[in-house]
């Protein structure tokens, strides 16, 4: 999202148009790449935003121009899931539960801590019938 303004009418619908010609049937998601240069979050993790889909690793299609293909690392991973919910009287509220729960979960008892090296992805994915999701990459102890 940070690079959209490279497209032309960088907007969100244009973004997940482009995206729809490569991958019609994937879901398209929100994702944080653990970049040096990139802006830092609440987090105090310098991350660049990305929307995009998950491809076969195998994949050879041709990604639409200015679209860029990735390959996300291998990797341990911690979820923070929240279930359905009505995203016009509990969005708010979901948020503020699951960043508390990120906040809160004790990564030292559970053996491990946050992957922060540069080119780690984490997910963000926000369906309101299915859940509210974190995924997000660990290093384990």
């Amino acid at each position: 999202m940070q690079k959209q303004s490279r497209i032309s009418g960088a907007d969100l619908e244009t973004v997940s148009a482009l995206l729809r010609q490569l991958a019609p049937e994937a879901e398209q998601q929100m994702a944080f790449v653990n970049e040096p240069s990139g802006r830092i979050c609440s987090w105090g993790i310098p991350l660049a935003e990305c929307w995009g889909v998950r491809l076969p690793r195998d994949c050879t299609d041709a990604v639409p121009a200015p679209l860029q293909l990735m390959e996300v690392p291998e990797g341990d991973y911690l979820v923070f899931e929240h279930g359905p919910f009505d995203l016009q009287t509990e969005n708010s509220l979901v948020e503020a539960k699951i960043e508390r729960a990120m906040r809160d979960f004790d990564y030292e008892a559970a053996g491990c801590c946050l992957d922060t090296a540069p080119g780690r992805v984490f997910y963000f994915v926000h369906d309101c019938v299915r859940f509210w999701k974190y995924i997000r990459p660990v290093v384990r102890f």
